[in-house]
């Protein structure tokens, strides 16, 4: 996912998030995907800044990187309030 670009502009919500949690899979491979979703799920809610670096380092960011956390776990108003202060920097 590092190594080109997908636009998702032309789709609306929930088409948008299953299309980019599809595109992690195919990238991943969807053992390794599942596994980790699965795993962190089973976690409480770590911090989304803290998620969409650690994804990062496997290639997953952008949209898709939003996406996934908001699939594992619904986000807080705080955390939206800390994500939108680091995308907007």
């Amino acid at each position: 996912m590092t190594h080109y670009t997908i636009d998702y502009g032309d789709l609306q919500e929930p088409e948008k998030a299953r299309k980019a949690l599809a595109d992690i899979a195919e990238y991943l491979g969807a053992e390794r995907f599942n596994k980790f979703t699965v795993e962190r799920m089973k976690e409480p809610a770590m911090p989304r800044i803290g998620f969409i670096y650690a994804v990062s380092f496997g290639g997953v960011q952008g949209y898709p990187a939003h996406a996934w956390y908001e699939h594992i776990w619904q986000p807080t108003q705080h955390d939206m309030h800390v994500c939108d202060y680091y995308l907007h920097m």
